[in-house]
């Protein structure tokens, strides 16, 4: 199996590489244009996670380290845990399930799994719910600030919740932790999932 690549521009350029396409054919393939796969090779963007999902099914790579890091980050998840109350769960920028605290060890039906994306663990009533957050971590900017805090608020089964999102960094890789409301750091910047502007929390 192949290393993965370290960004995203590598990862669509190796891609393009090994099918023997152009930008325009990719683009084409992708319902997109030449310039945004230019700016993704570029590193000036990268994909949206609708885009990282169909950039997989034709063969992509998703950037991030080797499995010879697991250990290390296995360690740093589990002194994150420690700092905080509740169920936590460390997120990469795939929105792939890295580490969980033991309050969301999985149940059949219920909680997650490690090594698998939001997105594949959600339940169909729950995918619009998490594709809007994947929306947020784009549109908010999410992936490029570290030590940074957002409360999510957010509906589920007719049911307000609030997680906290927190930007961290490890190894040069930004990391979500996840966590429940009532753990909060301050400060906090909340962030409505239908308007990304953010305000300061009272």
């Amino acid at each position: 199996m192949d290393v993965p690549c370290n960004n995203w521009g590598e990862s669509v350029r190796s891609l393009r590489s090994r099918l023997n396409l152009s930008q325009e054919k990719l683009a084409s393939l992708l319902n997109t244009n030449q310039c945004t796969i230019s700016r993704w090779e570029r590193g000036v963007t990268v994909p949206t996670y609708r885009m990282r999902a169909r950039l997989k099914e034709l063969g992509c790579e998703s950037p991030g380290g080797s499995s010879d890091n697991h250990s290390a980050i296995a360690a740093f998840s589990q002194a994150l845990f420690d700092s905080t109350s509740g169920p936590s769960m460390l997120l990469d920028r795939e929105c792939t399930v890295v580490a969980m605290s033991s309050g969301h060890e999985y149940q059949p039906g219920h909680g997650y799994v490690t090594g698998k994306t939001l997105l594949e663990q959600s339940l169909p009533e729950d995918r619009d719910m998490v594709m809007e957050l994947m929306r947020f971590f784009d549109d908010s900017g999410f992936w490029n600030t570290v030590n940074t805090c957002f409360e999510y608020p957010y509906v589920n089964q007719g049911e307000k919740r609030c997680v906290i999102l927190t930007s961290v960094e490890f190894n040069g890789q930004t990391f979500c932790l996840m966590r429940r409301k009532q753990d909060t750091l301050s400060p906090v910047q909340v962030a409505d999932s239908r308007n990304i502007r953010g305000r300061q929390a009272d």
